[in-house]
C-alpha cells in the first residue's frame, strides 16, 4: 500500500532525476584517452544526479589506490582509456555496498565470461532497470533485462539490487528529513506570528486602558474645579 509520503517522495525532483538516470554505453564513452583531472570530471559529472548524500565522489587518491591494489590497470603515459572508465564506473556504483576485494572478484568474474563492452552495457541496462523498479515497484519480482540467466548474471543483478536498495533508503530518509524540517520551520513561523499578534493585541489593550485612564483623570479634575 502506497502512502501519501511515498507518493510525494516519488514526485520529488531529486527522485525524478534518479529515475531518469542513464549511464553512457560503451560506444558513448570518450574515444580519446583522458588525463587524471579529465577522468575525475567525467566520472563525477556522470553520477551527479544520483549523488544523494554527496558520497559518490571519485578522487585522485582513490584512483591511485585502485591502481596500487591492481583493481584497475596503470595508466599509459598518465592517460586513462575506456576500460579504465568502465572499471571506475562499476566501482563507483558498488563501493558503498561491497568491499574493494569483492568488487575486484566481481570484475574478474565478469571478465572471464564476457567481453568488456558486452558486460558493461549489460551492467548499465540492469542498473537502470533495477533503479526504476526499486523506486516505483515496491512489491513483486523485478523484471529481467538479460535474455538468459547464469551465475554471472545473477551476481550482477544481486549486486545492483543491493546498491539500488541503499540508494532508495538514503533518498527516502533525506526526503522525510527535509519534510520534517520544513514542517518544523512552518510551525515555528506560525508560532512566532501568533506570539507577535498576541503581543500587539496586549499592547493595544494597554494603550487603550492608558488612554481611558487619562480621560477619566481629566474628567475628575474638571469636576473638582
Amino acid at each position: 500500500m502506497q502512502t501519501k509520503d511515498y507518493n510525494d517522495f516519488i514526485e520529488n525532483e531529486n527522485v525524478k532525476k534518479i529515475l531518469a538516470f542513464r549511464l553512457p554505453r560503451w560506444s558513448q564513452l570518450p574515444s580519446v584517452d583522458l588525463y587524471m583531472d579529465q577522468v575525475l570530471t567525467y566520472i563525477n559529472n556522470t553520477f551527479k544526479d544520483i549523488n544523494v548524500n554527496d558520497d559518490i565522489v571519485l578522487t585522485k587518491s582513490m584512483i591511485n589506490n585502485y591502481v596500487k591494489n591492481k583493481i584497475i590497470k596503470a595508466p599509459d603515459n598518465k592517460k586513462y582509456d575506456k576500460t579504465h572508465l568502465v572499471y571506475l564506473t562499476v566501482i563507483m556504483i558498488l563501493k558503498d555496498v561491497f568491499s574493494i576485494n569483492d568488487i575486484k572478484s566481481f570484475i574478474t568474474m565478469q571478465e572471464g565470461s564476457y567481453s568488456i563492452d558486452v558486460a558493461y552495457d549489460y551492467f548499465c541496462k540492469e542498473l537502470e532497470n533495477v533503479l526504476v523498479s526499486t523506486f516505483t515497484k515496491r512489491q513483486g519480482n523485478l523484471p529481467f533485462v538479460a535474455s538468459h540467466r547464469s551465475s554471472q548474471i545473477e551476481i550482477v543483478r544481486s549486486s545492483i539490487i543491493s546498491t539500488c536498495n541503499k540508494l532508495f533508503a538514503q533518498s527516502y530518509i533525506k526526503f522525510l528529513n527535509n519534510e520534517i524540517n520544513k514542517n518544523n520551520s512552518e510551525t515555528t513561523i506560525a508560532k512566532n506570528k501568533q506570539a507577535k499578534q498576541t503581543k500587539q493585541t496586549k499592547q493595544a489593550k494597554q494603550a487603550k486602558a492608558k488612554t481611558t485612564k487619562v480621560k477619566t483623570t481629566k474628567t475628575k479634575t474638571k469636576t473638582k474645579k
